[in-house]
Formats: C-alpha cells, structure tokens, sequence
C-alpha cells in the first residue's frame, strides 16, 4: 500500500502517511493517486500553489465561501509546518474546533482539508517549502480570512508574534464575520 489514510479528531479532515521508497539514487514518493483517495475526494484539483516562508511566517487562516468553497491537499516538499484546519461548518459537530498537525518534507505526509474549514500553517524552518493543491480556482470575491489568534477559536499556535502578511493582519474576529 503506498498511502495510510488515518482520520484526525475532526472528521473529513486526513493525515495521510506516504510510502518511501529509498535507494541509491535517494527517493521516490507518490504524493496522489486518483484512485486511492477517491473514498474522500470527489473533486478534481484545479489549482496548485507553492509558497515559500521563513521561520515563524504564519499564513491564514484562510477560507472560500460557496460556490468556490475548496478543498485542500497540503503537502511539506522542503522544511516544516504546523498546520491547522478550523471546523467553520455551521452544521458541525465539531464546529469550532480544530487540528493541529506537524508535517515534514522528512516524513513527506500530507493532510486533507475538506471545504468547510479555515486553513492556515506556520513555518516551523526557515525555506519551508508547501505546495498546497485546491479542488477550486482562487476566488477574490468569495475569500475570507479570520484573524490567526482569533479568541474563539483559542487555536495554541506556539509563537507569539509570528510574521504576518499586511492581508492576513487585518483578518476580522470570528464574531465579526
């Protein structure tokens, strides 16, 4: 088996441990498989993006709203992140809540964000390298953001004055959106 699909405390939300295969030459890894996550991905990806950040860069926490809402798949391919996804869907359980998952270019995972949650992570290296693959195109009219220490979500990010862009600085509270 070349992927373990384990849940996470939020349903829908996936860690997905990826097969290594090392050799000589160094390393081979499948990052996806249309088959294989075909049990929790019914969309396509539309667009990927890379980002690259420092130590203590911390972007979102990002969101679309509907019809644009996107799923996500965030794969670490250099350095590492703490990544969080926020349950924003009103008929949730589990609304509210979040997880919170280390991911590495050494271990190679990647987690599966349903639409529905607010997404953020922060650079645990510097040159952290993410590619971030979305099941909808970027939408500036049906992005969101929520402030990264929003109170009511009490998300226990391990820094405190992470660096921010000028965008997700001025982020509203949840109680304000």
């Amino acid at each position: 088996m070349e992927f373990e699909f384990k849940g996470t405390k939020i349903k829908g939300v996936i860690l997905i441990k990826t097969k290594r295969i090392p050799d000589g030459r160094g390393l081979f890894i499948k990052g996806y498989e249309k088959r294989a996550y075909s049990g929790f991905l019914i969309d396509q990806f539309e667009e990927d993006y890379i980002s690259v950040s420092n130590k203590n860069v911390l972007r979102g926490l990002h969101y679309q709203i509907e019809p644009m809402a996107q799923g996500k798949l965030i794969t670490v391919i250099s350095g590492k992140i703490l990544d969080v996804a926020v349950d924003i869907r009103d008929n949730s359980d589990t609304f509210a809540e979040y997880t919170m998952n280390e991911l590495s270019s050494g271990s190679m995972d990647s987690i599966w964000i349903p639409p529905g949650f607010a997404h953020g992570f922060l650079a645990l290296e510097d040159n952290s390298i993410v590619l971030n693959r979305c099941t909808r195109e970027f939408s500036p009219d049906h992005e969101r953001g929520i402030r990264w220490n929003d109170p009511f979500f009490n998300i226990k990010w391990p820094v405190e004055k992470p660096v921010l862009s000028e965008k997700d600085q001025k982020w509203s509270l949840w109680s304000d959106i």
